[in-house]
């Protein structure tokens, strides 16, 4: 498994800017107040500790913080595994049979009707996320999205 940590210290850019997708079910795990579905005034991410650097649900943490850099996005109609290349200073150290181990176990577990919804949220409330030159197409998603 790959480690992060030396990586992340620095920059948690995944948890800036971020307005966190959290089903029903993910918000009834960690708990009924866990998420608003807005950022700080910052525009970090409301679970974010500003003080420590440290999330304060890391252990239940939504799916989509444990899919980081790894992302689900429709190209052409089709839902396809991106990668953050120019938002996470780890990718350019992820081994290649890491996205491929990680992006093949995703597929197996998540459930397609997240997928729909976290990739409808994402159409809807940050159209602008999916900026050409932030991320690179890995595949597309081998799981059912329809």
């Amino acid at each position: 498994m790959f480690d992060f940590r030396p990586h992340c210290a620095p920059c948690l850019w995944c948890c800036h800017g971020e307005r966190v997708f959290v089903s029903p079910d993910e918000q009834a795990r960690i708990g009924p107040d866990a998420f608003t579905g807005v950022e700080t005034k910052d525009g970090d991410c409301e679970k974010l500790d500003t003080a420590t650097g440290r999330c304060t649900v890391h252990a239940n943490r939504p799916t989509e913080c444990r899919l980081f850099p790894l992302d689900l996005l429709p190209v052409d109609g089709v839902v396809h595994w991106v990668v953050w290349h120019g938002a996470c200073p780890a990718v350019p150290h992820l081994p290649a049979d890491y996205i491929t181990q990680q992006t093949s176990e995703w597929d197996a577990t998540l459930d397609p009707a997240w997928v729909r919804a976290y990739v409808a949220h994402h159409l809807v409330n940050q159209p602008d996320k999916y900026r050409p030159g932030m991320f690179t197409v890995v595949r597309p998603y081998a799981g059912t999205t329809r």
